[in-house]
């Protein structure tokens, strides 16, 4: 059983955060966004396969 890779990207918002939890999630990573603001992460989880939200 192959697991896929975890990657963890921090302080998400509009720009390049969100830029790069988009480009893992393409590359098949299990993503973790994290950020102090839940709307742009929670939508980010929900169009997205494998990325999950974190609030801080």
């Amino acid at each position: 059983m192959t697991e896929k890779l975890i990657a963890i990207v921090t302080g998400v918002g509009p720009g390049p955060g969100a830029a790069i939890v988009k480009r893992f999630s393409a590359g098949g990573f299990r993503t973790i966004a994290l950020a102090r603001s839940t709307e742009l992460i929670n939508r980010l989880a929900q169009e997205l396969p494998d990325v999950h939200a974190v609030t801080l």
